[in-house]
């Protein structure tokens, strides 16, 4: 009995020492985040853990999306409510604020942009989102990137690459439950087609053009058009031509909605095309960024 009460003490008095050390853990990490000398070794670590994330997302994307069938505009009427089964690995990625008002996505993740001469990967959609997301954020609006796996949710329900806006749609519906404060939404993809139609030069300095998508079949689609076609005119006010415009789509074969049925606020953006290059893109974005700032700050003034 002695030495049951012996050992008994010495666990608690173990347990003391871990709660302490990890105590003192947790709050030594949190100034070495926030101490202003050591926060850009902080930030320069976690932007190579991202670029080795996204190379290899864009290696597991790319050779799914070579083996799909591409019939990507499966009608969300189509769509069933079976269970969908994720990874907890993956998840989305808060970067600066509990409560985020926008919230940038990929429904097609591995779509690919031209990779300059030299460099280890070839640059996609989600590299360029991440850039966005900071963008949006250094101008002190909360923004969120979704960083869950489209082609692993595809391939877990054994669904074809037609069926990437019903994963896109169940990520919106996980982050509006999750952040009710998200009002404004970005699905960003990538354009195709030549060269010369998805790139705008000015001054020697070239920007891969923006096209606003905006679906039919959205029953309210009237204001997110609206909303499509202000953001169009600001980026051309910007810089003239930069925004190809508006395209709508509805009818057979044609997705229709495109998730803007959540709110007046979702809006789908093609930047630039597979013949842009990462520099082009960039360029395009820091004018993005722009507009969206200004137009957000002019709603939340206007008590929007």
């Amino acid at each position: 009995m002695v030495k049951m009460k012996h050992k008994k003490k010495y666990h608690l008095k173990n347990n003391y020492k871990n709660i302490l050390f990890i105590l003192f853990s947790s709050i030594l990490v949190i100034f070495m985040q926030n101490s202003k000398f050591l926060k850009p070794i902080f930030k320069i670590y976690n932007e190579k853990y991202l670029k080795k994330e996204f190379i290899n997302e864009s290696k597991t994307l790319n050779k799914s999306i070579s083996q799909a069938v591409f019939n990507d505009d499966i009608k969300l009427s189509e769509t069933t409510n079976k269970e969908i089964i994720y990874d907890d690995m993956f998840f989305v990625k808060e970067i600066k604020d509990d409560k985020p008002i926008i919230y940038l996505y990929n429904t097609h993740q591995g779509e690919n942009y031209l990779k300059k001469e030299g460099t280890e990967y070839t640059p996609n959609i989600m590299t360029t989102t991440s850039y966005l997301n900071e963008k949006l954020n250094d101008k002190s609006l909360p923004t969120i990137m979704e960083t869950k796996s489209v082609s692993k949710v595809l391939s877990d329900n054994n669904w074809k690459y037609g069926y990437s806006y019903r994963v896109s749609r169940s990520f919106i519906n996980d982050v509006i439950n999750e952040y009710p404060s998200i009002k404004y939404l970005f699905d960003i993809h990538r354009d195709s087609g030549k060269r010369e139609h998805t790139t705008l030069c000015v001054n020697n300095k070239c920007y891969a053009k923006l096209l606003f998508l905006v679906g039919l079949e959205n029953p309210n689609y009237e204001e997110n058009q609206k909303y499509a076609e202000e953001l169009s005119k600001r980026v051309n006010n910007k810089l003239d031509g930069l925004s190809k415009g508006i395209l709508q789509k509805k009818g057979k074969n044609v997705n229709g909605v495109y998730n803007q049925d959540f709110s007046n606020r979702t809006i789908l953006i093609e930047v630039g095309g597979e013949n842009n290059y990462l520099e082009e893109v960039y360029n395009s974005l820091d004018i993005l960024s722009e507009v969206i700032f200004e137009f957000i700050k002019e709603e939340l003034n206007n008590g929007l």
